[in-house]
This record gives structure tokens, C-alpha cells and sequence, in this order.
């Protein structure tokens, strides 16, 4: 008897995470250094907006999979106001 292995495909948590760094990265790096006029200031502000859907995308996982709502409410509020 053999038994079937299945693997799950796509990124892992961590390999989002630096998608959504670098994204973000070139977002931040487009508005400073980057030329209005240029065509690379738009592609890179394009690809900078990726990191927002990847953000939400983790707060939407993180109010699927916790147990006390109001905990963590409290916590992404507080973060907020530090940030």
C-alpha cells in the first residue's frame, strides 16, 4: 500500500512577508528619489501597491484564525497608534 502525499503549492507566509517589504520598499523609494515625469516613478509605485493587498490579506487571516476577537482588536489598535 502506498499512501499519497500532498503538498500545498504558492508562498509561504514568510515569502509574502518579502514581497510585501520590497514592494513596499519600491514604493517608498519611487516618492524620494525617483522623477514625477519618469516612466520607472509609475511602475514602481504600480508594483509598490502590491504590499497593501498582501497587508490586508494578513489581517484578514489573522481575524479568521483568532479566538478572542476584542484581544485582537485591542492589539492591531495599539500597533496602529504606535506605528
Amino acid at each position: 500500500m502506498s499512501t499519497a502525499v500532498t503538498t500545498k503549492s504558492g508562498l509561504s507566509k514568510s515569502a509574502l512577508q518579502i514581497v510585501a517589504i520590497i514592494s513596499m520598499l519600491l514604493d517608498h523609494l519611487a516618492l524620494t528619489m525617483v522623477s514625477n515625469a519618469s516612466l520607472y516613478y509609475y511602475i514602481m509605485r504600480f508594483l509598490g501597491k502590491i504590499s497593501i493587498v498582501i497587508m490586508c490579506y494578513f489581517v484578514a487571516e489573522g481575524y479568521y484564525k483568532t479566538r478572542n476577537l476584542g484581544k485582537y482588536i485591542l492589539r492591531m489598535g495599539i500597533f496602529a497608534a504606535v506605528s
